[in-house]
């Protein structure tokens, strides 16, 4: 997981260089360059760019999710758009990975624990394995679940916790479900995710309309 944002930049005018700090003010990354070079003209550009990273990213993730919902709602797992296509190859670049792409690459020494929502709001029905085009079928459901969770339960800032998409075995094959990732020592993310678990709003047992 990446340092959680937002992030700003400060630049050095007496030297080409700049660094990039997060919302405490810890340095994420550190641009410098030589005098009069190419790099040099470019440092306050990708100054900005760096900063912007968190934001672009989460963008992209809100936008990948309202397209997919509509999507299911009309009936299709496929993108409809090529821009859908290219946000979901730069997310899988930058995003945690999904558990059944990667392992858990967030560290050592964070004590992450997760809670299963389900693959689709509590009263609907889902994706069955077994069935033709199963995972297909089932990881759209998830995206709009995830989506719909997302915009009720929104994480709190500055808190180490995440949606992502299981896979677990079962006698006919993997299935897959939408799952809270929490530091069980950050109470905020800890609440978060009983929250969404108990769906204490009582937003989560029926599919929202796809503009909603």
């Amino acid at each position: 997981m990446h340092t959680l944002g937002p992030w700003r930049y400060d630049i050095n005018p007496k030297a080409p260089e700049a660094i990039i700090v997060d919302f405490e003010g810890f340095t994420v990354a550190h641009l410098s360059a030589l005098d009069n070079s190419t790099g040099a003209r470019d440092l306050y550009d990708n100054a900005r760019l760096i900063a912007a990273a968190p934001n672009l990213l989460l963008s992209l993730r809100k936008m990948l999710c309202e397209h997919d919902a509509l999507q299911l709602a009309n009936g299709s797992t496929d993108d409809r758009w090529p821009c859908a296509t290219i946000a979901r190859d730069l997310i899988a670049q930058f995003d945690p990975p999904t558990d059944f792409e990667s392992t858990d690459t967030h560290g050592e020494n964070t004590m992450r624990e997760f809670l299963y929502i389900g693959s689709a709001p509590f009263e609907e029905d889902c994706a069955q394995v077994g069935t033709p085009d199963y995972s297909r079928r089932a990881l759209a459901e998830c995206r709009r679940f995830m989506g719909q969770i997302e915009r009720h339960y929104p994480a709190p800032e500055h808190s180490d916790c995440y949606l992502t998409i299981k896979r677990e075995s079962h006698d006919f094959g993997s299935y897959y479900e939408v799952a809270a990732v929490f530091d069980c020592t950050d109470q905020a993310a800890c609440d978060w995710a009983y929250d969404i678990e108990a769906d204490r709003l009582g937003v989560l047992r029926t599919w929202e309309a796809a503009n909603a």
